[in-house]
């Protein structure tokens, strides 16, 4: 059974968030339920994304590879780059910027 994430004080820690990836299918697979993208993966993308962010070079230096290669995958795919455009911030007085551009 998959364990749930450990959570104290309201943060992620680094041994229940890797107690629960390192039970999913990642050894040949691409996806963390198997060949094919699921919901599963997109859900859990943004949090395995924001916990490598906080030390990314810590993160990459962990033996867990194929979570790093999984996370790049995604970060790298044209959808995901598609609506993670950055926008320039609005200033009082300007028109702003049109949506969608």
């Amino acid at each position: 059974t998959i364990k749930p994430l450990a959570i104290h004080r309201g943060k992620l820690t680094h041994k229940g968030h890797y107690s629960q990836v390192k039970k999913l299918r990642l050894e040949g697979c691409h996806f963390l339920l198997g060949d094919s993208p699921q919901f599963f993966d997109l859900a859990v993308m943004p949090f395995v994304r924001q916990f490598a962010s906080v030390d990314r070079q810590w993160f990459d230096s962990q033996p867990r590879q194929r979570l790093r290669q999984w996370l790049d995958r995604w970060l790298s795919d044209p959808l995901f780059l598609g609506v993670m455009a950055k926008h320039s911030q609005w200033q009082e007085g300007t028109a702003g910027a049109s949506w969608p551009d």
